[in-house]
């Protein structure tokens, strides 16, 4: 069980169950560089009251992966077997061939949940044609296989739907959501204290994985506009990934890098923290990265946390993005491609306070009211019954 956005995920919708009156336990594998960093997993083999059953694999590079594969569908049909589970809530598994034919041979119902079009992915990061051909026919295989289809955004459905993997009536859109407890509307001034920063900057951010459809470049281009505009502003980049150097770069050929903090990978715990320090939150969507097309926009994680921490937001175009913020009133939608005309835009918002003030409400608003893991997990369970 890795500490990214898909891990976190599979907590909530845990949580969100448990919420709702239902035992609930979860099978991952045994990955120590990643649960390192988490102590309650780490000595507790549990987390929010939720177990967490570690499949055993050989910890070593090459083994790892391998012996996931075969292992796994023995431990967890053991399991289900011994626990005489209900249902099983299958998380995307689009390297894993064996554990949803093996889980569907005893008669377990399967629901299986989506986060992305995996070949589309894998071609955009330059994976191996061979490799990706192989793991598409196991994605496919498993929707074929499960008796009911999750999907986190609409894309994903229409690409299952065009592949004729499983009948419309079978596939629903599930979106991701937020802990409003944990992601909450903190003092500014209180935040930047903790995290060592000056109150006294104007903090543009981004929280999440570097990835080049995440378009943080869009704001590394923009932001010599910005600060031509206001020498106050700071740029707070929470995250890491395959894009770091190359932004970076971006930063020193434009003369900004002594104006943007790059914090690197923090604990999930953190990221409320850092989210408060903002004044503003940023985020995009590429589609278009050079010859390739990303046609899955997902529905990130971080533009809810950004709404429950009580941040306008500043958004491309888009489902999911600009169009969810506008429909709120929690933030602008934007051109991110024209870099003085983000910054035209930009700068308006953030001299207007009281502006700020009321979009980061509104945001703060809707989740409370509809977009919290426990309205996310009944709707899972409306699937289930």
């Amino acid at each position: 069980m890795t500490l990214n956005a898909e891990s976190i995920q599979v907590m909530n919708f845990a949580n969100g169950l448990k919420e709702l009156g239902h035992d609930v336990e979860i099978n991952a594998p045994f990955i120590s560089h990643a649960i390192k960093h988490d102590e309650a997993i780490k000595q507790g083999r549990s987390k929010e009251g939720i177990n967490i059953n570690f499949v055993p694999v050989i910890n070593l590079k090459y083994l790892r992966p391998l012996s996931f594969l075969f292992l796994s569908p023995l431990y967890i049909l053991f399991y289900l077997l011994k626990k005489r589970t209900d249902a099983v809530i299958c998380f995307d598994l689009c390297n894993a061939p064996f554990i949803i034919p093996a889980v569907k041979t005893f008669g377990f119902p399967v629901l299986l949940y989506l986060n992305s079009i995996i070949s589309e992915d894998m071609e955009i990061a330059g994976r191996n044609k061979l490799l990706i051909w192989l793991v598409e026919r196991c994605y496919r295989m498993n929707v074929r296989l499960s008796n009911l289809v999750a999907v986190v955004a609409v894309p994903i459905r229409e690409y299952i739907i065009e592949k004729k993997c499983k009948a419309p009536d079978k596939v629903e859109v599930i979106r991701d959501a937020v802990d409003t407890e944990r992601f909450k509307v903190m003092d500014k001034e209180a935040a930047c204290r903790e995290l060592g920063l000056s109150p006294s900057f104007i903090y543009i951010g981004f929280v999440g994985s570097l990835c080049p459809w995440h378009g943080v470049d869009y704001l590394i281009k923009a932001a010599p506009f910005i600060l031509k505009e206001d020498e106050r502003i700071r740029f707070i980049i929470v995250g890491d990934g395959m894009m770091r150097k190359e932004l970076s770069e971006m930063a020193d050929k434009r003369a900004i890098s002594d104006k943007i903090i790059w914090t690197g990978f923090v604990p999930y715990e953190k990221v409320p923290l850092y989210i408060a320090a903002f004044d503003a939150a940023v985020i995009f969507f590429k589609s278009k990265m050079q010859k390739k097309m990303r046609k899955n926009y997902g529905s990130p994680m971080k533009i809810f946390e950004y709404f429950a921490c009580g941040r306008a937001v500043i958004a491309s175009p888009g489902p999911e993005y600009g169009d969810f913020v506008e429909e709120l009133g929690a933030g602008l939608s934007i051109d991110p491609e024209n870099s003085e005309d983000f910054a035209k835009k930009v700068i308006s918002l953030i001299k207007d306070k009281e502006r700020l003030r009321q979009m980061g409400n509104n945001g703060r608003k809707a989740m409370v009211e509809g977009h919290t893991w426990k309205t996310r997990a009944k709707e899972m369970e409306e699937l289930l019954k």
